[in-house]
This record gives C-alpha cells, sequence and structure tokens, in this order.
C-alpha cells in the first residue's frame, strides 16, 4: 500500500511539472554566436514600436516637403507666364512709340517744309500714311518710313535741348594807391566781385595798366610786368590768378614808375583762364612821390653828435 501511494505521489508530481508555464508577453531577441555564446535583447517590441514611429515621422515629413515643393513649382511657373507677359507688353508700348516718334518727326518736318510746296507736303503724307498703315509687329518699315523723310528716329527720339551756359562777369571796385613806407615803391588794391547768376565760380587773371594822354603807349606801365599790345595786355599774358565764388580783395606792388605825377588813369583788367576778357575798367588816380633813400638815412654828424651826448655807461666804460 505504501509503494503504491509513493508511486501515485510520483505521478501526482510529474503531472503536475508537465504543466506549461503562464507565457511572458514581453519579446527578447536572442543571438548565438558561433562559439555558443547568448546575446539577449530585451524589449524588442519597444524597439520595432519606434522604429515603426521613427518611419512614419519620415515619411510625413518627406510627403510634407514633395506638396511644399509643389507648390513652388507652380508658383514659379505662374511668375514665369507674368514675365512673360509684361515682356510682350513691353515690346508693344515700346513699338507704339516708335510710331508716336515718328509721326512727330513727319509733324516736325512736315512744318520745317511747309514753305518748299505742295509735293513736299504729299511726300511726307504719304509716309504718314504708310507708317498708320503699319502693323504692331513690324518696326522696319516704321523706320524705313522715318529715313524717308530724312531724319533719323533714334535721333528725334531724344531730342538734346542746349542749355545756354550763364556768361561769366566781375564787377571791380574801390581801386586804392598807397605808398609803402621808407622805400620807392607803392601799393594797389581793389576789390573783385562775381556777378555771375547763380555765384557761380570764377576764375582768372587780373592785369593793372597805369597810363595817361600825356604819355604814350610805349611808356604805359602794367603791374605786373607784361607785354601791351597797343596799350592792352594780351589774353595770354601771365597776372595775378584769383578765383572766387563771392568776392576777392586783390593786391598789387609795384615801383613807383618815373614822373608819377603824369600818370592819372589805372586801367584793370580781368581775364579768364582761357585768355578771354571779362572787364576792363578805368579809375582815377594819383600817384605818390618815391621816397628818397637819403631823407631816411642818418648823417654822419648826427651819429657824432648822438655818441658824444650818450653816458659812457651805456657802452660798458667806467
Amino acid at each position: 500500500m505504501d509503494h503504491l501511494k509513493r508511486h501515485a505521489k510520483k505521478d501526482h508530481g510529474a503531472v503536475a511539472s508537465s504543466r506549461r508555464p503562464k507565457p511572458d508577453r514581453r519579446w527578447t531577441l536572442l543571438f548565438i554566436g558561433d562559439h555558443g555564446r547568448v546575446i539577449t535583447l530585451k524589449r524588442f517590441k519597444g524597439l520595432v514600436a519606434l522604429a515603426t514611429f521613427v518611419l512614419c515621422v519620415s515619411v510625413a515629413i518627406t510627403v510634407g516637403l514633395y506638396f511644399l515643393n509643389q507648390n513652388i513649382t507652380v508658383e514659379k511657373k505662374q511668375l514665369e507666364t507674368d514675365l512673360d507677359t509684361l515682356k510682350k507688353q513691353n515690346q508693344k508700348l515700346h513699338h507704339e512709340k516708335d510710331i508716336l516718334l515718328a509721326r512727330l518727326v513727319l509733324a516736325e518736318s512736315r512744318a520745317q517744309k511747309s514753305v518748299g510746296g505742295r509735293s513736299e507736303n504729299d511726300r511726307e503724307d504719304s509716309a504718314a500714311d504708310q507708317i498708320e498703315e503699319t502693323p504692331a509687329e513690324t518696326d522696319s518699315s516704321v523706320i524705313a518710313a522715318v529715313k524717308k523723310v530724312g531724319v533719323p528716329a533714334q535721333k528725334q527720339s531724344k531730342p538734346v535741348i542746349d542749355q545756354p551756359q550763364p556768361e561769366l562777369s566781375v564787377a571791380v571796385e574801390n581801386l586804392q594807391v598807397s605808398a609803402l613806407q621808407q622805400s620807392n615803391r607803392m601799393s594797389l588794391q581793389f576789390k573783385i566781385k562775381n556777378t555771375t547768376p547763380d555765384s557761380q565760380h570764377v576764375s582768372g587773371r587780373t592785369i593793372i595798366v597805369l597810363k595817361s594822354n600825356q604819355l604814350p603807349k610805349s611808356r604805359w606801365v602794367s603791374i605786373p610786368q607784361v607785354p601791351l599790345d597797343g596799350g592792352k595786355p594780351t589774353g595770354s599774358s601771365r597776372g595775378h590768378a584769383f578765383g572766387i565764388n563771392y568776392f576777392k580783395i586783390m593786391r598789387f606792388t609795384s615801383v613807383i614808375p618815373t614822373s608819377p605825377e603824369k600818370f592819372d588813369t589805372a586801367a584793370v583788367y580781368v581775364y579768364t583762364r582761357d585768355g578771354n576778357l571779362l572787364l576792363e575798367q578805368d579809375f582815377r588816380i594819383t600817384l605818390p612821390s618815391p621816397q628818397l633813400a637819403s631823407s631816411t638815412e642818418p648823417s654822419m654828424d648826427s651819429v657824432t653828435e648822438a655818441v658824444k651826448n650818450t653816458p659812457t655807461d651805456e657802452f660798458g666804460m667806467e
């Protein structure tokens, strides 16, 4: 009996041990190497889910970029179409401008040659009719019609209006003559003003000529010394340079000429840098008399008298 009971317990234990355990829901990936080493990779299911998610996100981004590229391509094509339309409109306007310029040339030519006879006008009218019948796609016939009149269309398309440059002008005022101290030289000065419109810059040279009706022109004196032609300096002669926008005081120094009392007039000449005469103006003057050098030098008697009257201690003597 005891033997039967032990055998029954063994059979019950074998039956109990033969039952399968409860399955694990987690996935495990096993790798077996060449040497029999087992590598376990747990949470394989989570890794697969993560890879699937990353793949889906990549596909979504790719699809979004594709549609964005399609929108950009469509917009580019639309801009190209608009650009072509604008180019065609520009060409059409350019053609219409050429036609209008040709008509303007014909009208001006008709006005200038109206006194030449009816035949000339008929020829211009026929050229104008040809231009009006010209289709919008051709430009060569327009140019040919303009050439038939004899006036180039390109030159008339940009008429050049010559605007006269303002003439340069100056004025001279307040000529003064004075003698320099203790010398036989004199100083002359005057004020030169820019009278050009809008105060345009003026530059050039100035010359003074001392003259008199009592003296021949060969004895007239120029300041600075320049050759005179008939009593006047030439434009190529040098002089005192100036450059003004408003005004300037010009100063000259010169030796007092011989017989200064005979000179009663000073003529001021203003030239441009190119040698063109801007101004010639006469002033009544009175030249100073030269001061003799001997009158300013102390005589030997005055020096001797001054030495006698000087105390000896001023000379370092005791």
